[in-house]
């Protein structure tokens, strides 16, 4: 889905719109569904191309860091970019906003926005790096891998009060002699 800017002066465009985005793909190469992406906010033509002031919202099944068990995580992203023709050349002096769309704008292709590519890029930047299906999560045993969400493992029963004194007592600072 894209939005031509061709007609767009300073009064600028509103945008509604929902996209929807093929899978994103994981470091690890796993697929990462998300749902149709709600986009609002305002174009608004500038100098030197086209400023983009809005949000996005949709939710998408990712695995929990801890527990690897699959979770839907809400999303909801405010951006500001700026798209130009071509990229910006230096900019000197004391203009803040020059300075800003200089460092980081998006290419404008055949006069159009890609919402989906916009909303790609977005969900990319904005996914946590450990991802947690709640902050209460257990995780996995480490010795068994059973879920500690779901089920009390034997190890930890077997480990104990016996297996946290020795931690304790391994980690305990030396006498001098």
């Amino acid at each position: 889905m894209f939005i031509s800017v061709k007609h767009i002066d300073s009064t600028g465009l509103r945008v509604e719109r929902t996209a929807r985005l093929q899978p994103l793909t994981a470091a690890d190469g796993r697929s990462l569904p998300f749902e149709p992406v709600e986009v609002t906010g305002v174009v608004t033509a500038q100098r030197g191309g086209f400023r983009f002031r809005g949000a996005l919202s949709t939710a998408g099944s990712v695995e929990c860091a801890r527990c690897l068990e699959p979770f839907r995580l809400p999303v909801r992203i405010d951006f500001d970019l700026f798209y130009a023709r071509s990229a910006p050349e230096r900019v000197s002096g004391d203009d803040p906003e020059a300075q800003e769309q200089a460092q980081a704008f998006s290419p404008l292709v055949d006069e159009q926005i890609d919402l989906a590519a916009l909303a790609s890029e977005q969900i990319y930047l904005n996914l946590p790096l450990k991802p947690l299906c709640g902050p209460e999560c257990r995780g996995l045993c480490p010795t068994c891998g059973a879920n500690r969400n779901l089920t009390q493992c034997r190890c930890e029963a077997q480990q104990g009060e016996a297996g946290l004194e020795a931690s304790l007592v391994s980690r305990a600072p030396r006498g001098r002699h």
